[in-house]
């Protein structure tokens, strides 16, 4: 998937006769959450990269790495120049070509990577480093899925899950991804005991304001949350259809 596995509808992995139905979803377990939430199934996805003469086989990378990273990490190891700089074409991602064939994880640890914002009080996180940032909105309450053979091992007759409380954090709080990767114990910082982290906390606000300010909200979320809009959509859609036979494509 896109972006972590849908989750099985009614969590019923089982079929009438006992056999695992697999068509009903998936399942991104250990981690919290699933496609469509800002929590570790939601986000975070495996990827394999095979380049037998510059990636040494089984080696790992863990850092932080956004999708659109991917054009110009693929453009410097095709060979094109000028990638790094972005001085002829400025590029939304940054070149991990080095990272990756070094496997040097924290070549981009203090990175602040946008997740969603909290625009419209549906919740808001960025990641920088090993810590994961939450702000606003009171978030899904993220379950986490067992997969078939897990509950197999146990003796379950079906497909279990676990729920926890959501994640609401109007002040903004964190989570140490490298100690709690499963998002069990969320935690706003406290000036006596870390004082360290309310500083971080409060710059990757300030960073994260601005991703507010500056973030276009998506078109078909606006509708959604819009009737008005939506009716108004749906008829300038039409139009633009009729004026070119009934299709929907790029108009050129």
């Amino acid at each position: 998937s896109d972006n972590g596995g849908p989750v099985a509808d009614g969590f019923n992995l089982v079929c009438g006769d006992g056999s695992w139905n697999q068509a009903t979803g998936a399942t991104n377990f250990p981690l919290r959450g699933s496609k469509g939430t800002l929590y570790e199934g939601g986000v975070r996805v495996p990827g394999i990269v095979h380049y037998p003469r510059k990636i040494k086989a089984s080696s790992t990378f863990d850092g932080p790495f956004h999708v659109s990273d991917w054009f110009p990490t693929l453009l410097s190891a095709a060979g094109v120049p000028d990638v790094a700089e972005r001085s002829s074409f400025p590029l939304d991602g940054v070149n991990q070509w080095r990272a990756l064939t070094t496997s040097n994880a924290e070549a981009f640890e203090d990175r602040i990577i946008l997740l969603n914002t909290d625009r419209f009080q549906l919740g808001g996180a960025v990641v920088q480093g090993r810590y994961k940032y939450y702000f606003g909105g009171q978030l899904d309450p993220g379950i986490w899925q067992f997969p078939p053979e897990v509950a197999a091992a146990r003796g379950w007759k079906q497909d279990d899950t676990l729920e926890g409380d959501p994640i609401w954090c109007p002040s903004g709080c964190m989570v140490d991804l490298k100690k709690d990767p499963r998002e069990i114990y969320p935690f706003t910082p406290s000036a006596t005991d870390r004082p360290e982290l309310v500083s971080r906390l409060e710059e990757v606000r300030a960073v994260y304001n601005e991703f507010v300010e500056e973030a276009a909200f998506p078109l078909f979320v606006q509708v959604l949350l819009n009737p008005q809009m939506e009716k108004a959509q749906t008829e300038k859609a039409h139009a633009v259809a009729e004026a070119h036979g009934g299709v929907w494509t790029p108009y050129m």
